[in-house]
């Protein structure tokens, strides 16, 4: 076969020679291919090129870091660091929540009033006190409460204003909500004070400051303002003799007052008070007697002062009417002892030294008429009595300390009187002197 193949190679043209060496080329391929093993890669037309790549000497900066810091950078750090951080910002939230609640639990066992010692204290609340910031502050220096901060706080965002003044009983088991409706009740601490009738004003307001309703100076303070207006207001004259303006119409009673309350107030309640009693049947009276109603008022104190049996005032207020309407030796003196005593004990001792005229006005034995005003604050009896005098010829009167009264229609039949009343005591009248002049 080999020669028949050679014979053919001879036999050839040089075109079919040349095709005959490829397609023999072609199958010793594709032997040599078959030959190969089956893992081995075909080399690539780059195969046989080299490529020389040639680091710098100086190592790089990330390179220094991590020799200096002993860190070695492997595939698995990447991967730690997300789950740090995640721990981390667990680990923030759960200790967050947690001040939180115990800061919640915290304010609402205060609000609730839970959990505090206990404990019921009695605090007093002026008119400066009534802030919440200041009520907090009190509430928590007594222990009513353990946060004047969230009080604070409470009270501000909830709008609870209006807070009075005055003294209340509070518990520590009691709700922000309970402490704020108490100090806000109109049933605050109240005191109840009687005046006396025949009190001054200067007694009143020695008897106010007693039962905690306000300070003498106070009272007498708002006695004083020329801003009060009341019916009987206007018929008061302004007189510069007159010591106080509102001396006599304070009427005498029993009233019942806040501790701590506004002298103004107080004030204009007995003021109301005295235009309340002093009806239109006295304002009818006074108007048939031909006096003002500040003359009334000051006769009746007069009487008030003279006498404190209400039996006898009608006996009493006939002398002050027989000399005011008659006089005495022509001279229209009261002479009476209970307005010496006012100008001795409540003008003098407070006036300054160059106002004695003042004082001086108050003197009946020098002095005729009524006095620039009322010397105490009578009360009803002695005003019915100032309008209603007994029908006696009487022009002197004394009194002991018994309570029994002598009256006269002389002078001399008045000095054994005098002497009478003596002998246990003389207590008051009109002039005791050995002359009537």
């Amino acid at each position: 076969m080999e020669q028949d193949e050679k014979k053919i190679k001879a036999d050839s043209s040089p075109e079919e020679k040349e095709q005959a060496s490829a397609s023999a080329h072609g199958l010793e391929e594709e032997k040599n291919a078959a030959a190969k093993p089956e893992n081995e890669k075909p080399k690539s037309h780059y195969s046989e090129k080299i490529f020389n790549i040639t680091l710098p000497a100086d190592k790089t900066n990330q390179e220094e870091e991590q020799e200096d810091s002993g860190y070695e950078e492997t595939d698995e750090e990447p991967r730690k660091h997300p789950l740090l951080k995640s721990f981390i910002y667990t680990l923030s939230i759960i200790l967050v929540s947690i001040l939180l609640a115990v800061g919640i639990l915290y304010a609402a066992t205060d609000y609730l009033g839970m959990f505090r010692p206990e404990k019921t204290t009695e605090i007093t609340l002026t008119k400066n006190d009534t802030s919440i910031d200041k009520v907090a502050d009190i509430l928590k220096k007594n222990g009513i409460i353990r946060s004047a901060l969230i009080f604070k706080l409470y009270a501000k965002i909830s709008n609870k204003q209006g807070l009075h003044e005055g003294q209340f009983s509070l518990s520590s088991s009691m709700s922000y909500d309970a402490i704020i409706r108490k100090l806000k009740s109109t049933t605050r601490a109240t005191v109840k004070v009687t005046i006396p009738e025949g009190f001054t004003l200067q007694q009143i307001g020695e008897r106010l400051e007693q039962k905690k309703v306000c300070t003498k100076q106070q009272f007498l303070s708002a006695v004083e303002k020329e801003d009060i207006k009341f019916e009987f207001s206007s018929q008061i004259p302004n007189n510069s003799d007159r010591f106080y303006r509102l001396e006599g119409y304070l009427f005498p009673d029993t009233y019942e007052f806040y501790v701590d309350q506004a002298p103004d107030a107080v004030v204009k309640k007995m003021l109301k008070n005295f235009e309340t009693r002093f009806d239109e049947s006295f304002r009818k009276a006074t108007q048939a007697s031909g006096m003002t109603v500040d003359e009334v008022i000051t006769l009746a104190s007069i009487i008030q002062a003279e006498s404190s049996n209400k039996d006898q005032m009608a006996k009493v207020s006939s002398v002050f009417h027989n000399r005011l309407k008659n006089g005495v030796n022509g001279k229209k003196l009261l002479q009476s002892d209970a307005t010496i005593f006012y100008a001795t004990r409540d003008i003098e001792p407070i006036l300054p030294v160059n106002s004695t005229n003042i004082a001086s006005a108050y003197n009946t034995y020098k002095h005729e008429g009524l006095p620039p005003g009322p010397i105490c604050n009578p009360g009803l009896a002695a005003i019915d009595a100032a309008l209603s005098p007994a029908d006696t010829k009487y022009y002197y009167f004394v009194t002991d300390k018994n309570g029994n009264y002598y009256y006269a229609e002389t002078f001399a039949k008045h000095l054994v009187n005098v002497r009478k009343a003596e002998n246990t005591g003389k207590a008051g009248g009109t002039n005791v002197t050995k002359s009537d002049d």
